[in-house]
């Protein structure tokens, strides 16, 4: 695939809610500035459905996981005693 698409590097992997052939090549194809009313409407339609879609979950899991994260910090520094300072907190 890389070859027939004359893609440098990349990683590519297969799975089934992945984009098929077509749909990358579509994607691959879109020039840099492309403004919205000359995209194809099955290439909108795939951003709309696919890829941000799959941006949406990513960033939503992201969020959820250094939320955690930072729960877990917060409840180690009560835990230990100490206080924890945001030094870039606006100063009131």
């Amino acid at each position: 695939m890389k070859e027939r698409l004359f893609i440098d590097g990349g990683y590519f992997r297969v799975v089934p809610t992945g984009l098929s052939y077509a749909e990358l090549r579509s994607l691959l194809n879109l020039e840099s500035r492309t403004r919205v009313s000359l995209v194809p409407t099955a290439t909108l339609k795939l951003l709309r459905d696919k890829i941000l879609l799959l941006l949406d979950n990513d960033l939503e899991y992201h969020i959820k996981k250094w939320s955690v994260l930072k729960e877990q910090i917060e409840n180690v520094a009560i835990y230990k005693g100490w206080n924890l300072v945001n030094k870039y907190a606006n100063k009131e």
